[in-house]
């Protein structure tokens, strides 16, 4: 089996929301595998994602009450307390994601698998879930898959289109601990994430802690503190 990816993350600011609003925190991913007896003339696989910040999003943070008390201290060039630093690391959360999946040869089996991944999370959003059918002629051997998160992040739409069906969910609620799986953020890996979560806003790394606490539902956020040992 051979496998390869490459991934465009960008250095963002951490300490400076005037220039965080300034830039762009979108990503890009490619990865291949081939597998097979033959890696060159067997099962092949190609993804290339792109995950960005909709405008919507954007506008959330511009107009968020901590924003404009962010350049108030900045102004008195207090941009470490926890105003700022609550902002600057929610400014550059990603909420569109898009997938383009290209197949060649692959095993009925795992086609028969990815199915049935499928009828689960249908069956699991079937109130938010529609399909088509019907005189659908996508390109073959390849799918896509778009995400859109609602700018608080407080649920989703899904579109598939496959060679023969679309599919749409919509106004999928997208839970707590979800959230802090799916929103993607270049300043923070997935087991920050979750620590946060799970650790009710405090993460304890080997060398450094930082505490990020989050209810957006609520319109509200507290700060974050990071000690680097």
């Amino acid at each position: 089996m051979a496998v390869a990816a490459t991934a465009q993350v960008p250095q963002l600011s951490e300490m400076n929301f005037m220039r965080t609003e300034k830039e762009d925190p979108a990503m890009q991913i490619n990865a291949e595998a081939m597998w097979g007896e033959n890696a060159q003339s067997g099962a092949q696989v190609s993804i290339k994602a792109r995950l960005e910040q909709s405008e919507e999003r954007k506008q959330y943070i511009a107009n968020h009450p901590q924003a404009e008390q962010c350049r108030k201290q900045m102004e008195q060039r207090d941009n470490a307390l926890p105003a700022c630093r609550n902002i600057t690391a929610r400014a550059n959360a990603l909420d569109q994601y898009s997938f383009t999946v290209k197949y060649e040869k692959i095993p009925q089996r795992l086609m028969n698998a990815t199915y049935q991944i499928y009828k689960l999370a249908r069956y699991a959003g079937f109130p938010y879930n529609s399909e088509n059918v019907v005189d659908v002629n996508n390109q073959a051997n390849q799918l896509k898959l778009r995400v859109n998160f609602a700018e608080d992040h407080q649920s989703a739409n899904v579109s598939i289109e496959a060679p023969h069906a679309n599919a749409e969910f919509k106004n999928l609620p997208v839970p707590h601990m979800a959230k802090h799986i799916l929103i993607i953020n270049a300043q923070y890996d997935i087991d920050e994430r979750i620590g946060y979560a799970a650790l009710n806003g405090q993460y304890n790394r080997k060398y450094f802690t930082i505490q990020l606490i989050q209810d957006e539902s609520d319109n509200k956020f507290s700060g974050i503190q990071a000690l680097v040992s």
